[in-house]
């Protein structure tokens, strides 16, 4: 027969001193590594990318706008086929959003239209417009002044 009163169990304030980091430190070290992030997504395929900087983020949306506007240009309507088959305007057809979300900011992006129009827009689930649809470097202006970032060029 042990004798269990000899071993005494392990109690949360012995495992206390035991960490290298503390809670705290963890997490302010996590989140002082977040980077801007964008996720693309052209048609079906998404796209997500880390930046270094704000700027250099800004810029990589830029580089995917341009990629998206020729995409758009190739694009054709799609029909919606059902009990009722009708055409989508060009106007109203979305070929790609860019997304730019950044750490303790508001997320903000734009949306390429089939048209060749672009939509800066800002919020992850209730998106608002920042400006009506008009160019990529336009677009891009408005997301740069929301930001307070120079926009590229």
């Amino acid at each position: 027969m042990s004798d269990r009163s000899a071993v005494s169990p392990r109690r949360h304030r012995d495992y206390a001193g035991s960490r290298p980091h503390s809670r705290l430190a963890l997490v302010a070290s996590v989140c002082s590594r977040r980077k801007p992030r964008l996720i693309a997504r052209l048609g079906s395929s998404v796209r997500r990318e880390v930046c270094a900087s704000e700027s250099s983020a800004l810029a990589r949306l830029a580089e995917l706008g341009e990629e998206a506007l020729a995409a758009a240009r190739s694009a054709r309507t799609p029909l919606l086929v059902g009990r009722l088959t009708r055409a989508i305007d060009r106007s109203q057809l979305v070929v790609a959003r860019i997304e730019l979300r950044r750490p303790g900011c508001e997320a903000c992006g734009i949306d390429v239209r089939a048209d060749g129009t672009v939509l800066p827009f800002v919020g992850r689930w209730r998106r608002r417009a920042l400006t009506s649809p008009g160019t990529l470097a336009a677009a891009l202006a408005a997301l740069a002044e929301r930001a307070g970032l120079d926009a590229p060029h």
